[in-house]
């Protein structure tokens, strides 16, 4: 049976922006990628999806199109599922926020994650091996 893992932003701008073939990161989060679909069902949301697109805009500089094709061709192409955020992702976020000291976007994050059911939440900028509400376990692939 297949268990339900959600992927941060980090992991997907790691894995779809182009970089030299001695990129670790980049090598490691494809290969997570490309491996999860055989064990795990892939969650977004569509914060994730936003942060994303903001990050290749501002950081790297790419063009709408550019990022729009990445993110269809990539995030959607993986995914099992891309997530609404809703109110109550809101609400949750805001009590998970202040159980576990996660900022506001992690928190959200993390109800997404909680709220789909996922087990598994592969982030770089959690903290590794913390399990949070008893369910969600962060891994950071690169730990």
């Amino acid at each position: 049976m297949k268990s339900d893992c959600f992927i941060d932003t980090n992991i997907w701008v790691y894995a779809l922006l182009e970089a030299s073939n001695s990129d670790v990161r980049q090598q490691t989060a494809l290969s997570l990628l490309q491996n999860l679909p055989a064990t795990a069902s892939i969650m977004v949301s569509t914060q994730v999806i936003n942060e994303f697109h903001w990050t290749l805009a501002r950081k790297y500089r790419l063009a709408d199109d550019v990022i729009q094709d990445k993110a269809i061709n990539g995030i959607v192409a993986f995914a099992s599922t891309v997530l609404p955020l809703e109110l109550v992702t809101y609400l949750q976020a805001s009590e998970i926020r202040k159980r576990h000291n996660l900022s506001f976007w992690d928190s959200l994050i993390v109800a997404s994650a909680l709220q789909s059911g996922c087990t598994t939440l592969y982030s770089e900028d959690m903290s590794h091996g913390t399990t949070i509400e008893k369910r969600l376990h962060i891994v950071n692939p690169f730990h």
